[in-house]
């Protein structure tokens, strides 16, 4: 099942101890003896099993899509389409809201997702990437291994939290946001309490990094360990009442900020995603 136990990668050169497997300052690395190797834009998913990780989604984004093609091309990945987002959640006035809308902001280019948020007619557009299920995964995996390479402009009003949800819609059973932050700032993580009270951030890290430039962020979620890695570096929660233990949904939200103002009638920028992948525990 997608196992390739060493892919060479293009990019400039990282020395890391041969046999052992590293994440690159922008992507997979896989080494073996006396290899050096590593990855930059543009690069491929990985498309291999990693030690106790079974590679289940590699989402390259191959194929162009001109917009309005978005859910043509790629069927099942803007499942939010028509949606409020989130800000909704502080009783911002519904103008101030964001709507996922794949059709005015998506399109797919040598490789690479490109959403473009803006304001139309005073209404925020954003978009929600939704993988969507396949023969080897569903979206009510409990445990897992996520990641994705991306980069972001820096535009006021807008942040991006991609997550696992709960399969459930049920709040209460918890949340790992990883990458979350505005756009083009410091990336952040945060896993939500599990035991009742969800508003609350058991575990929250910062990464001294932003978004600008490319980087590869993973959520790594095993039985009583939640692991958030930003490129080489990883940070770890062991409490039980940052881990979720119920089955969770991978989404990838792109939104207006959680506040009392709308975002500039004026601002735009742009999102981009170079990859996608998905594991789940051996």
């Amino acid at each position: 099942m997608f196992r390739e136990s060493h892919r060479r990668r293009r990019g400039p050169l990282l020395a890391a101890a041969a046999g052992t497997v590293a994440l690159a300052a922008t992507g997979f690395v896989v080494l073996r003896d006396d290899e050096v190797v590593t990855a930059r834009h543009p690069s491929t998913a990985p498309a291999y099993d990693l030690p106790g990780w079974d590679l289940v989604l590699a989402e390259d984004f191959d194929a162009d899509a001109a917009l309005g093609e978005f859910v043509d091309v790629y069927p099942g990945w803007a499942e939010y389409d028509g949606a409020r987002d989130t800000s909704r959640d502080l009783g911002r006035r519904e103008s101030h809201q964001g709507v996922y809308n794949s059709y005015v902001t998506t399109t797919v280019q040598d490789g690479v997702v490109d959403v473009r948020v803006h304001t139309d007619d005073g209404t925020p557009q954003v978009m929600a990437l939704t993988p969507p299920p396949n023969e080897q995964w569903a979206n009510d995996q409990l445990h897992g291994r996520y990641s994705v390479r991306f980069r972001a402009d820096e535009v006021p009003g807008y942040k991006i939290a991609w997550l696992l949800w709960p399969s459930s819609d049920d709040w209460s059973e918890g949340e790992l946001d990883f990458p979350e932050g505005s756009l083009g700032q410091e990336i952040v993580g945060n896993a939500h309490d599990v035991t009742g009270n969800p508003s609350v951030n058991r575990f929250s890290i910062g990464t001294d990094v932003t978004m600008e430039d490319w980087h590869t962020a993973t959520i790594e979620w095993a039985p009583g360990r939640v692991t958030f890695l930003l490129d080489d570096r990883s940070w770890t929660t062991t409490d039980p009442e940052a881990i979720p233990v119920d089955p969770m949904r991978w989404v990838l939200q792109i939104e207006t900020e959680l506040s009392a103002e709308a975002p500039p009638a004026d601002a735009e920028g742009h999102v981009e995603i170079d990859w996608v992948a998905a594991w789940r525990a051996e």
